[in-house]
Formats: C-alpha cells, structure tokens, sequence
C-alpha cells in the first residue's frame, strides 16, 4: 500500500482505495491512517486541500457491497472527490478510473483469456508498489502510464520497474 501513498503524495493518483477486512479495516483507521492524516494536515495548515478520508460501500460486480475507505491527497481534484461523496461506484470501469488505472478486470469469459497483471515495483528493493489487471490491447496505455509514473517518481529518488504477465 505504501506505493499507493506514494502515487497520491506525488500527485499521481486522485485517490487510494483501502480495501482490509473490516475488523483490521477499522484498527488501520484508528491507529495509523487518522493519526497520520491529522499529524500531516496539522504540519500543513496552509495548505488549500489536505488529506481526509471517505468511507463508501462499492457497487461494482467485483466488490459488491462491501464498505471501504478511500484516502484523498492533497492533489485530489474536486471533480474526484464530489464524484465520490456524491455518485455511486457502481462498475469496475468507474472505480479504476478513480483508481488511476489504465487497464481493466474482464468484462465476460472471453476477455479471461487476454487478461495480464500489471506491477510496479522498488527496483531497489524488488517491493510491489501497486497492482492491477488489463487486457493485451492495453498495454501500449499501461507503457505510457508507466512512463510518466517512473519519471516523477524517479525525481524523488525512487526507481521503479514494471512487469506485465499473464496470469495463466
């Protein structure tokens, strides 16, 4: 998850969606996520947007019904954080697009077989810094995302690799 974070502090990535157990869920906010957010936006203070996070329950096939967190950074834009106060998250397509990934989980059976994995990963240490699905005509979009990720990322100081299999 710290790859995620990282994204957001970087501006890369609108939102993190955090996605435990609801018992493990529910300590995480407590004993790390609140106090972390409220020690950065009080060092902060000047700062127009901060960290906060949001609660929703997801509609999407995948992940129907279940009650997640989504953690917004200081670059989330409005357009992103009214659409998750105010809009249900209802397909996968929606929730990737919040997500900032450029691919997507298949859609029926057929797509199965052209699915890949997506990582991005500490070339230092070889730790996965975000995962997600696409379909092989996707991969020129997950190239170029990729590309800009490393690029800012690589200005602070993080070099990161990127792998891309099929998981069959």
């Amino acid at each position: 998850m710290y790859g995620e974070v990282a994204f957001c502090l970087a501006g890369l990535k609108p939102v993190v969606l955090i996605d435990l157990p609801p018992a493990l869920e529910k300590q995480y906010v407590a004993t790390v996520l609140d106090p972390w957010i409220q020690a950065f936006n009080g060092a902060h203070r000047q700062q127009q947007q901060q960290w906060q996070r949001l609660q929703r329950r997801l509609l999407t096939p995948e992940m129907h019904g279940m009650m997640v967190t989504f953690l917004l950074g200081p670059h989330t834009p409005t357009a992103v954080s009214n659409q998750l106060q105010h809009t249900s998250i209802d397909s996968e397509q929606a929730l990737a697009s919040l997500l900032d990934y450029p691919g997507h989980l298949p859609a029926n059976a057929q797509q199965l077989q052209t699915m890949l994995e997506v990582a991005y990963f500490n070339k230092a240490n070889h730790q996965l810094l975000t995962t997600f699905a696409c379909q092989q005509p996707e991969t020129p979009l997950v190239q170029r995302h990729f590309d800009q990720y490393a690029t800012v990322m690589k200005s602070f100081g993080l070099d990161i690799g990127l792998v891309i299999r099929s998981p069959i």
